[in-house]
């Protein structure tokens, strides 16, 4: 959803291929290990899938509570330096993106879960 695609090209070739294996995962029905329901407030179907690389952390926003679909939401290099929250920004961008992922399964694969 959104640059997610463009977004993980961005990352080292290591975080890309963390998160490659867990998509894989989740699309053959799996639970990818180490994910875990996102939380601070967004919806449960909303996992996290993180990669520590060269002192720096990778979270990935996904779901595959969607019948027949995994959606990417988002991928960035966490940049906050105090506490272990997410900035509000990337909160709210993957809030944003779970809906249009919502509406896009709606109309492409006729209903939610």
């Amino acid at each position: 959803m959104g640059s997610s695609l463009k977004d993980l090209r961005a990352m080292p070739e290591m975080v890309r291929r963390e998160f490659g294996a867990a998509i894989w995962m989740a699309q053959r029905g799996e639970v990818p290990e180490d994910a875990t329901p996102w939380g601070e407030g967004l919806p449960r179907e909303i996992e996290k899938f993180a990669v520590r690389h060269d002192s720096d952390t990778y979270p990935m926003a996904f779901t595959w509570a969607l019948p027949g679909a995994v959606y990417l939401l988002d991928v960035f290099k966490k940049k906050s330096s105090v506490g272990r929250a997410t900035p509000k920004k990337d909160l709210d961008r993957i809030a944003s993106r779970w809906e249009d992922a919502r509406a896009h399964h709606d109309r492409h694969y006729g209903g939610g879960p």
